[in-house]
Order: C-alpha cells, then sequence, then structure tokens
C-alpha cells in the first residue's frame, strides 16, 4: 500500500468569496504537493475565538491519528501573540496563541505546546497581516513532510486559555448556552448528552422544558424532521453530541432571534 501523506483540516473565518483560503493552500501544496485537505469549517463567525475552538471541538476527534489541524481565527495577527504547534498523543494543532485551543487543552492528554519560531519553516517575506499564508500553512506542510515538532520551536508552559462557557446546574434548572448556529440555523448549545442525562437523574426525571429567546421548548425529538412540520421549535441531540433547538425546514436562529452567545435554561420539574 502506498503511504499517503497526512490530512491536513482547516478551520478559519475566511469563508469562500475571497482568495485567501485559496493562497494558503496553495503555499502549502509548494512544500509538499501531495498534501490531502478537509474544510473543516471556513465560515467560522467573523474573528470569534470562542465559535472556532466549538467548531475545532466538535470534529477534529472524527479524523484518522496523525492529522494536521491548522485554525486560523486570528484577530490579533500581527501583534505580539504567538504562532503555536501543539501536539497530543494523537493529533498535531497550529494555530495563533489567543485561547482558541482551549478545548483542546482541556479534552487531550500530555499536549506539548510549542511556539512556532524557527524562520527556516516560515514563507518569506512574512507578512504582517497574512500569517496563515507565510506561518501557519507552511509549518502545517513541514510538519506533513516529517519534520520534527522540536525543530519548529522552544515548548511553553504558558499559553493563553480563555473562558469557555460550561453548564451549571442548581435548584433544577440546567443554565447553558448556544455556542454555533450551523449554516439550517440549528442552535447548538454547550450541554451535551452526558450533561443532559446527569442533570435529569438529579431533577427526578419528570417533565422538563427549554427556555430560549422568550420561546418554551417542550419536546426531545430524535430526528430533524422534528414535529412533522408543525412550525413549533424542538430539541435534539445532533451530529456534534451536543443539545441543539431546531425547526422542522426552518431556521430556527431568525425564527426565534438568537444567536451565538444566547442564554439557555432547562427547567425540570
Amino acid at each position: 500500500m502506498v503511504e499517503q501523506a497526512p490530512i491536513v483540516t482547516i478551520t478559519t473565518d475566511f469563508g469562500f468569496s475571497d482568495p485567501y483560503l485559496g493562497m494558503m493552500r496553495g503555499v502549502m501544496l509548494q512544500i509538499n504537493p501531495a498534501l490531502r485537505f478537509v474544510e473543516l469549517s471556513c465560515n467560522v463567525g467573523t474573528f470569534s475565538v470562542l465559535e472556532g475552538a466549538f467548531a475545532l471541538n466538535f470534529a477534529y476527534r472524527c479524523f484518522p491519528k496523525g492529522s494536521i489541524h491548522l485554525v486560523v481565527v486570528d484577530p490579533g495577527v500581527g501583534s505580539a501573540r504567538k504562532p503555536l504547534l501543539v501536539s497530543s498523543a494523537d493529533y498535531h494543532f497550529i494555530a495563533p496563541d489567543n485561547g482558541i485551543l482551549s478545548l483542546v487543552y482541556a479534552g487531550e492528554k500530555r499536549c506539548q505546546v510549542r511556539e512556532i519560531a524557527n524562520p527556516e519553516y516560515f514563507r518569506h517575506p512574512v507578512s504582517d497581516t497574512f500569517h496563515g499564508r507565510d506561518i501557519f500553512g507552511p509549518a502545517a506542510a513541514w510538519l506533513s513532510r516529517g519534520v520534527e515538532p522540536e525543530r519548529f520551536g522552544p515548548l511553553l508552559s504558558e499559553y493563553v486559555r480563555i473562558e469557555v462557557p460550561s453548564p451549571s446546574f442548581a435548584g433544577g434548572v440546567l443554565r447553558g448556552r448556544v455556542m454555533y448556529v450551523d449554516r439550517f440555523g440549528n442552535l447548538i448549545t454547550n450541554i451535551d448528552r452526558q450533561c443532559w442525562e446527569r442533570c435529569r437523574r438529579q431533577g427526578g426525571r419528570g417533565d422538563f422544558y427549554l427556555q430560549l429567546g422568550g420561546v418554551g421548548v417542550g419536546r426531545l425529538v430524535n430526528s430533524y424532521q422534528g414535529l412533522s412540520g408543525k412550525g413549533e421549535p424542538f430539541m435534539l441531540f445532533g451530529g456534534t453530541g451536543y443539545l441543539e433547538v431546531a425547526l422542522c425546514r426552518q431556521r430556527a436562529d431568525e425564527a426565534l432571534g438568537c444567536t451565538v452567545g444566547e442564554p439557555v435554561r432547562i427547567v425540570f420539574s
């Protein structure tokens, strides 16, 4: 069997209307023409580090061991923030040191965090405003060719972690937030199934309802068909593994007037 180059996934807020994503991919292909790309998500909200962190966390474990996850949501480009190479037992992550890897640090054991500091692996000249093309992308491509992580730069003991909202439960009420809105308008919260089940047990496994944007949602269903097109919002656990609020063939974000950051309350009785 022919050995294949590692996969490089790309998570960014670049979108697809500008040439930036293509330029970054082109530079990587100059270094390793055999690279395999997967655009994990290129429509992360502009400058939204927290949304990018959740998008990455939803998906990175779906990839084969050895995959390289390239994350460029970088409102601090050109500032003193460091470019990072983070290596866990199964994956590599390349991203700015702005907290976007906070969920990776929490979920992966024995992460080694390095500064990408060796200019040998940069594209020159390095732009002040496009480190995705000139630092992050080249680093991913050289890593895919077998360059050892320690050659990129020194280990770091201090790096940025952002406070990621976590669900809380008290007095029979589970509180969370909308953390991501997908292209179908589904409102994805930070409440996973394990948290839901634990709180339901503590709440006595009785009735429950969700409050979001002034609307009450009382049905948990198994699919996006939901309530057979009745126009009522419903809850489900989607492919991300997190609780969502959706409507059948409609955008829940527009119908409910909600977006990322909206508080969610689930009352158990």
